[in-house]
């Protein structure tokens, strides 16, 4: 027990609770720290007489063991106690989640802006990609037909070609009435 040592104070410095209230101990300093094993240190006020009788069956406190009494509001923020409060209305755990949302919002409004852009920029990609697709078939029938009139073009420029086409033309024309 000589070689524990405090790592750091956790929950909030009973120094600093809201205004208005008081802290439970005389000195006013409930307070739990964490030890550099692991553990936890408590101050607070000892409460082992007035709950020792009312200790479920399953649980103990042995002559070396001590229970103590800790403020909440040195661990949890104002409104997480509201919440779990028995006369907080559904309205009041409404607002406290929605506040809770709103702060996780705000804490990771760059990861959330930057994973919106990510998706857009994806699914932009993916339409350009459809649209480049379409606009190359485009593009190959638009060179089809060009093909297509400098074979015309070429049958027209041979004397006998352009007769055969004439004439082949005409029982097209002729059949098709």
């Amino acid at each position: 027990m000589d070689t524990l040592k405090i790592k750091k104070r956790c929950g909030v410095d009973p120094h600093t609770l809201p205004e208005g209230k008081k802290s439970i101990a005389t000195n006013g300093c409930p307070d739990v720290f964490e030890l550099e094993n692991g553990d936890f240190a408590i101050i607070g006020v000892r409460v082992t007489s007035a709950l020792k009788a009312n200790l479920p069956e399953s649980a103990g406190c042995g002559a070396d063991e001590e229970l103590y009494m800790y403020h909440a509001t040195c661990l949890l923020t104002p409104s997480e106690i509201f919440l779990i409060t028995r006369d907080s209305t559904d309205t009041q755990k409404l607002l406290y989640c929605w506040s809770m949302f709103w702060q996780l919002l705000q804490q990771h409004l760059f990861d959330i802006i930057q994973t919106i852009f990510l998706v857009l920029g994806f699914g932009l990609a993916a339409k350009s990609y459809q649209d480049d697709d379409r606009s190359r078939q485009v593009g190959h029938l638009i060179q089809l037909g060009d093909s297509y009139q400098k074979i015309i073009y070429s049958c027209y420029a041979v004397k006998a070609l352009a007769l055969i086409a004439a004439s082949s033309l005409k029982a097209a024309l002729l059949a098709a009435r």
